[in-house]
């Protein structure tokens, strides 16, 4: 695999063997000059046909957030019945960093429509 821009140290946008691009976590696959080949074995994640305006999100969360929402995107893929978007990891780990971030702050979000919801 070779990575071809840099998000982050431990992301990078990437072309497979059959020349699609996909984004790549993984540690350190984003450091050095661009383009270089990348170990299959150093890439802990992808996700393809990620939305070019996504790709500043993936550089500014946090690795293990990424990994929890690809996770849960995989199970809610293999239970529905229907196509999910391929942007879902992403922006579902931006709203989980988010309410995170609220939880360290004790932030209250009131939610009116919480019980309609």
């Amino acid at each position: 695999m070779q990575a071809i821009r840099k998000i982050n140290n431990n992301a990078a946008v990437c072309l497979d063997g059959k020349g699609r691009e996909l984004v790549a976590l993984g540690r350190g696959i984003g450091f050095g000059t661009m383009p270089h080949e990348v170990s299959l074995a150093d890439i802990s994640r992808t996700f393809y046909r990620v939305d070019e305006k996504y790709l500043s999100l993936v550089g500014e969360m946090p690795e293990d957030v990424l990994e929890f929402a690809g996770q849960l995107a995989d199970v809610c893929r293999a239970t529905l019945s229907y196509e999910l978007s391929p942007n879902l990891p992403i922006t579902l780990a931006d709203h989980i960093a988010f309410m995170i971030e609220r939880a360290r702050r004790h932030m209250v979000v009131q939610m009116p429509l919480a019980y309609d919801v």
